[in-house]
């Protein structure tokens, strides 16, 4: 995975912790044998685990300016994930790494670090690291066998986890003189780690805006696509078209729990809307909804769009039409770019929003929409697409669909001479 320049601030967090960890210690004499270098190695495993789990609690807050700066809410999870995974390998290897040092003097204080006794700080870091096994092991293998509530919930225990490793990292650094810088840069990013949590968990309720809003209408375009439309306590709901929000709908029957989907409004309606396809247990659900429930909104959210004055290529997939009907219901007439829409279903059974995008080349003689039905055609590629705009130098292509569609349609593009940074795309997997 290429890292992004934005993202190699992170990558300072643990630069400056081995930093002062080698401020502390000899460099020299902490690998002067095996058995110190393994205790070192141990000491090193722990400062960039804690550091790296404090780093996934950050980006697991949805702070804006966050968002904003690292472009976009998808690659943070996308981070994260593989942020929480190399954090979870540095935090396992931390007490193994120090037993086997300690195994070569005292066999019995080796196995101490994996028994619960009178240690109070040992018994913080073992009940810790057994946690996070479980929720990892959760998240990782079982996470499509579990209600998502319950993944959710137990998700949210990581911070608790962190509470935990914290309390450890502090309580086992030595208070001597040298050591000292190295008490404050863990007090500083286990401080950082606390308060995202808290902002992101346990106090979102009332440090994150929530936009009230009602259902007033429920259209279903077909039997497993509905689109919801909502009315607003502020008169209009400000987003750039390609946006999406995460939505809590307070019925009982649907359950409370909050997901994101994409806008399907234009920017001037006065009303927001956003459309659902039947595909698991929670949009299985929204049928039951109704006209008058109440409904939380958090956003907007996403940098699908640019602010460029390029021609675009516009690729959808399915339900993946929906940020691209919000960007057509926001047309004022013809707009200075070209935009050729490829919409690609699999038959006519599948194709929703149809009058939507002949009123849109109505509207936009700038605009040309391409259906492409797959049962019939076969698979829409990246070639097909470049057969038939010939040019794609100096053009913003977006794509929008399944996340496999989505990385096959880069691949391709990229092997074909296509720019990174022509390519945008958001990839949810919820």
């Amino acid at each position: 995975m290429k890292i992004n320049l934005n993202w190699k601030v992170f990558l300072l967090l643990p630069l400056i912790g081995i930093t002062v960890w080698s401020f502390s210690t000899s460099t020299k004499a902490g690998f002067a044998n095996l058995a110190i270098s393994l205790k070192s190695l141990g000491q090193i495993s722990g400062i960039l685990g804690i550091t790296l789990f404090s780093t996934d609690l950050i980006l697991s807050a949805r702070f804006k300016f966050l968002e904003r700066y690292l472009k976009g809410l998808d690659k943070i999870y996308r981070y994260h994930h593989l942020i929480g995974g190399i954090s979870f390998i540095l935090l396992l290897f931390h007490p193994l790494l120090l037993a086997l040092n300690y195994s070569f003097t005292d066999t019995k204080l080796a196995l101490s670090l994996f028994l619960i006794s009178k240690d109070l700080s040992i018994n913080m870091g073992i009940i810790s690291l057994s946690t996070m096994i479980i929720i990892l092991v959760l998240t990782f293998f079982l996470k499509e066998k579990i209600a998502y509530q319950n993944w959710k919930l137990s998700h949210k225990l990581l911070g608790v986890i962190f509470l935990l490793g914290f309390f450890h990292s502090i309580t086992a650094i030595p208070n001597t003189e040298k050591i000292i810088p190295l008490k404050i840069y863990i007090l500083v990013i286990g401080s950082l780690g606390i308060f995202s949590y808290l902002y992101g968990s346990v106090f979102k309720k009332w440090l994150i805006k929530k936009t009230i809003c009602h259902i007033a209408s429920l259209r279903w375009l077909k039997e497993n696509v509905l689109e919801i439309e909502l009315f607003c306590q502020e008169n209009h709901f400000n987003f750039i078209p390609g946006q999406f929000i995460f939505i809590s709908f307070k019925n009982k029957d649907t359950g409370f729990e909050e997901h994101p989907f994409s806008i399907t409004s234009g920017d001037s309606e006065k009303t927001l809307k956003i459309a659902v396809k039947k595909t698991g247990d929670y949009t299985s659900k929204l049928g039951y909804l109704k006209i008058g429930d109440k409904a939380e909104i958090e956003g907007p959210y996403g940098h699908f769009y640019s602010n460029q004055k390029k021609d675009e290529i516009w690729i959808a997939g399915g339900i993946g039409i929906a940020p691209f009907v919000s960007k057509m219901r926001s047309f004022k007439g013809s707009s200075e770019n070209k935009i050729i829409l490829f919409y690609s279903v699999k038959d006519k059974d599948d194709l929703v929003f149809e009058d939507e995008i002949k009123k849109a080349g109505y509207l936009n003689k700038n605009f040309e929409s391409k259906i492409h039905f797959s049962k019939e055609n076969g698979r829409l590629t990246a070639q097909l697409v470049k057969d038939f705009v010939k040019d794609l130098n100096d053009k913003n292509i977006f794509i929008c669909g399944p996340v496999k569609m989505i990385e096959d349609f880069e691949n391709s593009f990229l092997k074909i001479g296509v720019r990174k940074e022509q390519i945008f795309s958001e990839k949810f997997q919820f």
